[in-house]
């Protein structure tokens, strides 16, 4: 046995060694804008509740967003409400169901199935909760005390869940086909670790969890590994190739992983209060290991924080993250900044200029865990969203904000624009896809929005800045009934209406 055990350690320091003096980082090079980018539209304020609470959210494959927001003062008797925008975002509306009661939920999860099921997965008082949104059905995790959790959607609709057990440190799975009511498999994924991370590949049936273990004192110092699940059947899963990412050492107080296409991106937030940098690890195997480290985010006199992302999978497929850049000083509209990056699958650490995203700024760090919610639209343009919470004089309040990937509008460059104009779509009518043309004769703020016949919006496929010009858009109509659409085009103070039937 003690022949065994020194064989152990020696292999261990020669891993260490690897990561730690062969493998150099490569340095992501990005400045960012102080200025807030104008493909992101507008602040859109969901609700001028203040969250007690990280926020979450979740779209739906026709666009519809729902947004969870634990709060325990705003409305008497509840702890967890949902806002609900059926517009991509331009309008929210509270719906009616909610938690009672005056427990404070420390976090919450919207899924989606792959039946278009919303459910919040939420945790209070060490108890973990499937609440489906739409039905306003419940059941509770079994008696398990609950510290930390995690879940992912596999491609099969389950629900994969992670859960960290306060008496033990120890790290179960689940899956569940039904909401959480039973589980067709659990297992234990380790009996020293804690805070799970569960990425769900964009792909296939692979399934990344990352956590820290074994756990240290200061848990965040602890190695933070990875291990891979894939579903072998729907709602079974086989485990393989638990590896150290990180080592032990510098605070590591967030992290998570983005997996798509056998590219799986570790991201993770590193050191102390005015030092935060934002670095990562990248396995171009599937996460079987993770030879190449690189440094996303290392600003001088600035934190960089509260990091999030998602996979795109709009084709080619590529990397989203967006984070909390927090310079030193006085917090204001010019110095705190919420920004965007992404990066192509085809050159995963070749990562754009980070745009901004947001008017106002966010508040500082605080134990709330402000951390931004992106939302990827699954459309033909691979369109992108951003919730998050804000300043607003002395409240804090809750945001919107979508970027349009415009990919399917041309701009006819050899027309020049002579009047404002909105011309009758063709063909028409049409299944599904149709174009749009317009022209406007100065640079100005473009809105193109779809109706029903009752006069509820159903789409706003361009909402940004644009030039003068002429330009042509194809509507892609795949999510909507039959029958008569009206669209109408607004330019700075001008707008135009016309006619449009889709028929299938």
């Amino acid at each position: 046995m003690k022949n065994y055990f020194n064989v152990v350690v020696t292999l261990m320091l020669f891993a260490l060694s690897v990561n730690a003096e062969d493998i150099k980082p490569v340095k992501i090079t990005s400045g960012f804008e102080n200025v807030q980018n104008p493909d992101w539209g507008g602040d859109v304020l969901i609700t001028s509740i203040e969250p007690l609470g990280p926020i979450s959210g979740v779209a739906r494959s026709n666009g519809t967003i729902y947004v969870a927001i634990p709060d325990t003062t705003t409305v008497p008797g509840m702890c967890l409400l949902v806002y609900k925008s059926t517009n991509f975002g331009d309008n929210w509306t509270r719906i009616s169901s909610a938690i009672q009661g005056s427990a404070l939920v420390t976090k919450t999860k919207m899924v989606k199935t792959g039946a278009d099921s919303i459910y919040c997965v939420f945790l209070a008082n060490n108890t973990l909760y499937y609440w489906n949104v739409e039905n306003n059905s419940f059941n509770v995790h079994p008696t398990d005390v609950v510290r930390d959790y995690d879940v992912g959607i596999t491609s099969s609709a389950v629900m994969y869940v992670t859960v960290d057990i306060a008496t033990s440190n120890t790290i179960r799975r689940y899956a569940t086909m039904d909401g959480g009511a039973s589980y067709s498999q659990s297992a234990t994924i380790t009996s020293s670790g804690a805070n799970p991370r569960v990425s769900p590949s964009a792909t296939g049936d692979t399934i990344i969890v990352n956590y820290y273990g074994p756990i240290l004192t200061d848990t965040s110092t602890s190695v933070i590994r990875s291990a891979i699940y894939r579903e072998t059947s729907p709602g079974t899963f086989s485990s393989s190739n638990f590896v150290n990412v990180t080592q032990a050492g510098q605070p590591k107080r967030e992290f998570f992983s983005i997996t798509i296409g056998g590219i799986v991106m570790f991201i993770y937030v590193e050191g102390v209060p005015g030092s935060r940098d934002i670095k990562g690890y990248l396995s171009s195997n599937g996460g079987v290991s993770y030879p190449q480290t690189f440094d996303f985010m290392i600003t001088p006199n600035v934190d960089e924080y509260w990091a999030t992302g998602k996979a795109n999978t709009h084709a080619p497929g590529g990397f989203d993250i967006a984070y909390f850049s927090d310079s030193t000083g006085t917090p204001g509209i010019t110095s705190d900044k919420i920004i965007h990056q992404s990066a192509l699958i085809t050159s995963p650490l070749s990562f754009t200029s980070g745009t901004r995203v947001t008017q106002n700024f966010p508040p500082e760090y605080s134990t709330a865990e402000y951390k931004p919610e992106l939302i990827e639209f699954q459309n033909s343009t691979g369109d992108l969203g951003v919730i998050w919470v804000g300043v607003d004089g002395a409240s804090k309040r809750v945001y919107w904000n979508r970027m349009t990937q415009l990919t399917n509008i041309k701009n006819n460059s050899n027309q020049l624009a002579e009047k404002f104009e909105l011309y009758q779509n063709y063909p028409n009518p049409f299944n599904p896809v149709t174009t749009i043309k317009f022209s406007i004769v100065e640079n100005a703020y473009v809105s193109l929005k779809v109706y029903d016949m009752l006069g509820k919006e159903v789409a706003n496929p361009v909402d940004q800045q644009m030039n003068s010009g002429v330009y042509e858009y194809q509507f892609d109509a795949s999510g909507l009934s039959s029958g008569v659409y009206y669209y109408r085009l607004q330019a700075g103070e001008n707008s135009l209406t016309r006619k449009m039937t889709v028929l299938k």
